[in-house]
């Protein structure tokens, strides 16, 4: 898991009504799910074209890249399925900043999740996140769930 000062990687992919953990990061009134990104202090935000104005004007070091940028004008035109989209371009966000490993909220979609082959997702309940960068099996992610 890439860190900083000892922070693991995070992916989320929710919209800011439902998700205060989204909400926190984006402070932005936001009905449509986006993909949020941190990875050695970088962040990032994927959305919607329409949102990505609203997120530039936001302070606190967020870059916001509409989901074109993964492409998903290719995704469609190849014939995908909304529900088949939405994981492949969360799948590509990570890819675009190196993320192998991340930490997700509880409040991650689960539709998504094991759609995810190539990064291995650790999911901790709530706030439980450790603070170090170990190793973490699939059979411990299981006994946190």
């Amino acid at each position: 898991m890439g860190t900083i000062l000892g922070m693991p990687d995070v992916v989320m992919f929710a919209d800011t009504f439902r998700s205060p953990e989204l909400r926190h990061e984006v402070p932005l009134s936001a009905p449509d799910a986006m993909i949020y990104v941190e990875r050695n202090g970088s962040r990032q935000v994927y959305a919607s074209a329409l949102e990505v104005p609203r997120l530039e004007e936001l302070d606190g070091g967020l870059e916001a890249f509409p989901y074109e940028v993964l492409g998903l004008d290719e995704l469609i035109a190849g014939g995908l399925r909304g529900d088949q989209v939405d994981p492949e371009l969360v799948l590509r966000a990570c890819r675009r900043v190196g993320i192998e490993r991340a930490v997700v909220p509880r409040t991650f979609p689960l539709a998504v999740a094991p759609l995810i082959k190539s990064i291995a997702i650790v999911v901790y309940p709530g706030s439980c996140v450790p603070m170090n960068s170990a190793p973490v099996s699939k059979n411990d992610v299981r006994r946190l769930i």
